[in-house]
């Protein structure tokens, strides 16, 4: 999302707010590239569940359509399918969450619950120096897709709820709306989970068919109006490490690219990943702002005894996970390897001393 676009569509808080559009952006995301003159061009259709408006992921989306066509220079030309002619799309731009019911292995790359999750920047090491791309693609190849990193919600999300009474309530009987494991999580805290598609939690809200929505960092939220119908948010919630996003790739589409072209492709998606990080930080204190003074949001931490609460149930959940499938156990020993490398803030390794 540029900067001005969000001062644009929340309302500015600061008239004087300092513009800035995020680097290699198109300004023009639905203009297709030229096509090469001495090859052929290769046409793909990508398709996502993201609401289609100029902001947030379906932005994204788009943004990384054209990206690919500039890499590849016009030899690969992306254009956005919707509605039926969505059904076969050589791209889906969306979430491994999405992929749960064929295999709970798919829940590691669309990221992890509570305390299991890792950080934008650690899930990105972990798939390119720790082995999660060979794991990731092994099992993306039983379901016959390529997928690569394409996009983050921004840490830190917040449950937004309809009622500021709950702040201290906890969620025990509320209909509560997330992704991934987090749903199994928000089920043990005694609450009842609901999967709903990407930019129906505020409408749903409004109609009280939800009593919260958690979805990913500030910027996001407002993307899909969650802000205008809720009374106060809580955070950080269950998934508070935000969600991964993926572009995922027919091997039919994959296999008949050039080497260099699949190179592009991957850059071009690593690169939006990066941006997305990015963004969803850089906008994430004015999201909060805006929601609080335009929406009259009150924001608040999680209470300790949820907290607690959260951490436990969120442990258990991803065990049962790790043991679900033969998969699942092979991408759990690579992930919490990796995570038992990663260092402690603030803890000094011990030097020897003479």
């Amino acid at each position: 999302m540029d900067r001005r676009d969000f001062l644009r569509t929340t309302g500015s808080l600061a008239a004087a707010a300092v513009v800035v559009a995020p680097a290699n952006a198109s300004d023009t995301p639905n203009k297709a590239a030229a096509p090469s003159i001495s090859t052929g061009v290769t046409e793909l259709g990508m398709a996502f569940d993201w609401p289609d408006n100029d902001r947030g992921l379906g932005d994204s989306a788009r943004r990384l359509a054209q990206r690919i066509t500039d890499y590849t220079e016009g030899r690969v030309r992306v254009t956005v399918r919707t509605g039926s002619d969505a059904a076969d799309a050589d791209l889906r731009h969306g979430s491994a969450h999405d992929r749960i019911a064929e295999d709970l292995g798919f829940a590691y790359f669309g990221g992890l619950p509570a305390q299991a999750g890792l950080s934008a920047a650690d899930f990105e090491t972990w798939l390119s120096m720790a082995g999660g791309q060979d794991h990731w693609d092994l099992i993306a190849k039983a379901y016959g897709v390529k997928s690569v990193l394409a996009g983050h919600t921004g840490a830190d999300p917040f449950l937004w709820l309809a009622e500021a009474d709950d702040l201290q309530a906890g969620i025990r009987g509320k209909k509560i709306a997330s992704t991934g494991l987090a749903l199994d999580v928000i089920r043990g805290l005694g609450g009842e989970p609901v999967a709903v598609a990407a930019g129906n939690g505020a409408h749903l809200m409004s109609t009280g068919a939800l009593d919260g929505v958690e979805w990913g960092g500030a910027m996001h939220a407002h993307v899909i109006d969650v802000p205008k119908h809720s009374a106060a948010a809580i955070g950080p919630f269950v998934n508070r490490k935000g969600s991964v996003q993926a572009l995922d790739i027919t091997l039919k589409s994959w296999e008949r690219l050039s080497v260099a072209d699949r190179t592009a492709i991957t850059a071009a998606a690593s690169e939006e990943y990066r941006l997305m990080v990015s963004e969803a930080r850089f906008n994430e204190a004015m999201a909060r702002q805006v929601a609080a003074d335009r929406n009259g949001v009150i924001f608040r931490q999680v209470p300790v005894d949820l907290q607690n609460a959260i951490n436990r149930i969120a442990e258990a959940v991803v065990a049962h996970a790790a043991g679900a499938t033969l998969a699942a156990q092979r991408i759990n020993a690579s992930y919490m390897a990796f995570r038992a490398l990663i260092p402690t803030p603030n803890v000094s390794p011990s030097v020897a001393t003479a």
